[in-house]
């Protein structure tokens, strides 16, 4: 059950990682993950609360990242959606490099392909 949070946690800050800079709304973030939007709201508050996340007050009820995709390590926010005390990693991919490698998947029509 909290690994899917962690899960689930993680593939919303891709979607924000690839709406970078740009508020994206809370509904449609549940929308575009097939979540409820009470999970989203507590997600986003948990990766707020972590320093991952920060709301829009220009544009209520949107969320930005508060660093580049390139900066956060997924381990990272692994940990902290777990709530394991956080280990330093050197390695590990960043929040950009996974949201490239669905690009790529994407494109090829085979996520083998993509690696």
């Amino acid at each position: 059950m909290r690994e899917q949070k962690a899960v689930n946690g993680i593939r919303c800050l891709q979607q924000l990682g690839v709406h970078s800079g740009e508020p994206f709304a809370l509904a449609a973030l549940a929308r575009a993950e097939g979540l409820e939007l009470a999970q989203v709201a507590d997600l986003l508050t948990s990766l707020g609360v972590a320093g991952y996340v920060e709301s829009v007050p220009e544009s209520p009820g949107c969320y930005r990242l508060t660093r580049s995709p390139s900066q956060i390590r997924v381990a990272e926010v692994w940990d902290t959606l777990l709530q394991r005390a956080s280990t330093p990693r050197l390695g590990g991919p960043t929040l950009q490099q996974m949201i490239d490698w669905e690009e790529r998947a994407f494109r090829a029509g085979d996520p083998a392909e993509a690696v």
